[in-house]
């Protein structure tokens, strides 16, 4: 979807409804805004859902704990020393 825009006298331009339609865009999303030469890219920036976000740091732990020979074992003697404490 293309458009042409308009700047106004403060150098500063509105997304056609359309567009923000289309995106999907919401209060509070962000937007990443590259250029290069004469032109401007905007892209939405997807957050991940706090199930993905959950599950991308299990995954780091995990693979965390395997490099350094971390065990199951190991794991709930630490918990149960940091509950003694």
């Amino acid at each position: 979807m293309e458009r042409i825009l308009t700047i106004d006298s403060q150098k500063e331009f509105e997304l056609p409804q359309e567009i923000k339609e289309n995106l999907h865009l919401k209060p509070n999303d962000n937007l990443l805004v590259s250029s290069g030469g004469d032109f401007i890219i905007i892209r939405k920036i997807r957050k991940p859902s706090l199930d993905e976000r959950f599950r991308s740091l299990s995954e780091k732990v995990r693979r965390k704990f395997k490099n350094e020979g971390i065990t199951p074992k190991d794991v709930d003697k630490a918990i149960k020393w940091a509950r003694r404490r």
